[in-house]
């Protein structure tokens, strides 16, 4: 009889302890998984950071914590992770009476991006490992990943041409009659800007300067649609990161920049204007555009966006535009011949593997674009190599 009433007694202690488990466990607990930063360079290493907090009498000895990432972050230790189309992390976790426990995780951020953390699933068995349960919490931490510079070799030499032309043309839009003052002779200036009696007093060359009747700018056309068929993602990425180079350069030499984009924010669901902008400010306003970029999905041609825009750019006949696209078609050909003013040239950069660079000189077909965009267009060919 009294072994009856023991089996009774600890039947009625192991539900009352399932029951109590399955009541208490959430209470007090809390868990955040977040970022160690907002903003990160392609390629910079970022730290996640696992907290839990169990304020109560009732420890949780096995709790796991469960939450999805991008593939695109790589974990230094794969230990606890799965990856699949997507990410799973799974670490558990003991958190005794009244403790706060704390990991620290590294990644790296292998792409550009905006990630996000929005969900965490705690998993824990009762402590008669008899039941588990689930709970889902809200967590809400984001992650941008800026596109990092190029390091193609061609493109601070096509920088500099461009900026000899920006510089070129200011030159040619000076206002004559509005002198600003005299300054010493440099290797870019005309001889007719020479102050001869400036020169003969001083015994060095000098040189007349005039107020711009305009400043110069620059806009930016970032095409990232291509045909599916024939996607290549490491073009894409080298584009936007042409992008980079090209804003900061600019920027830092005194010349704002815009860009406009049929690429679209993930967040706005809109197409990427920069609008035009200089300083520091404007160039984290563009990188922040530039990481949030979404290259899949429908996209309209840029064809389409250039006849769109062509009226209100040929306004600004202080204006140098810059496409940047790896669609090398006659169709955008045509359009950015269309696009393109009567008295200035434009500009079109390619990024394209060596492989196709060979094919398309052998198939004829960057001739045929040349004809295309005639004398309106110059075409550069930034060429690299798979895996650079």
């Amino acid at each position: 009889m009294a072994l009856i009433i023991l089996c009774l007694i600890m039947a009625a202690a192991f539900y009352l302890i399932t029951v109590l488990y399955a009541l208490c466990w959430t209470r007090h607990l809390t868990a955040q998984v977040e970022f160690g930063q907002r903003q990160v360079n392609e390629g910079d290493m970022v730290t996640i950071r696992e907290q839990i907090e169990n304020r109560k009498l009732l420890p949780l000895l096995t709790l796991t914590v469960k939450y999805q990432l991008d593939r695109s972050l790589e974990f230094t230790e794969q230990g606890n992770a799965k990856r699949t189309d997507r990410q799973y992390r799974n670490d558990g976790i003991c958190v005794m009476s009244y403790q706060r426990v704390t990991r620290i995780l590294h990644v790296k951020a292998a792409k550009r991006g905006y990630y996000t953390v929005d969900k965490i699933d705690l998993v824990v068995t009762d402590l008669l490992y008899n039941r588990t349960h689930l709970q889902e919490q809200e967590n809400g931490t984001s992650l941008l990943v800026y596109p990092s510079r190029s390091r193609l070799g061609t493109v601070d030499a096509v920088f500099q041409r461009l900026y000899g032309e920006c510089i070129s043309r200011r030159f040619l839009m000076e206002d004559p009659f509005a002198f600003k003052g005299i300054r010493a002779y440099a290797p870019t200036d005309p001889m007719h800007r020479i102050n001869w009696k400036s020169s003969a007093r001083t015994g060095e060359l000098m040189v007349n300067q005039y107020y711009d009747t305009t400043s110069q700018q620059v806009c930016i056309f970032l095409d990232v649609q291509q045909d599916e068929v024939f996607l290549d993602e490491a073009l894409l990425e080298e584009g936007i990161r042409i992008t980079r180079n090209l804003l900061e350069d600019f920027i830092g030499q005194g010349i704002p920049v815009s860009i406009v984009s049929n690429g679209v924010d993930v967040l706005s669901g809109q197409e990427v204007r920069t609008g035009e902008g200089a300083g520091i400010p404007h160039i984290e306003k563009s990188l922040i555009q530039l990481a949030r970029i979404r290259t899949t999905g429908t996209i309209r041609k840029m064809s389409e966006l250039l006849l769109e825009e062509k009226e209100s750019m040929q306004r600004k006949n202080s204006l140098t535009t810059i496409l940047i696209s790896t669609n090398a078609t006659d169709e955008l050909a045509k359009a950015y011949a269309q696009y393109a003013a009567d008295d200035r040239q434009e500009n079109w950069l390619l990024p394209i593997h060596a492989s196709m660079m060979r094919y398309m000189e052998e198939e004829g077909k960057t001739e045929q674009i040349s004809r295309i965009c005639t004398d309106k267009v110059r075409i550069d060919y930034l060429v690299m190599e798979r895996g650079i």
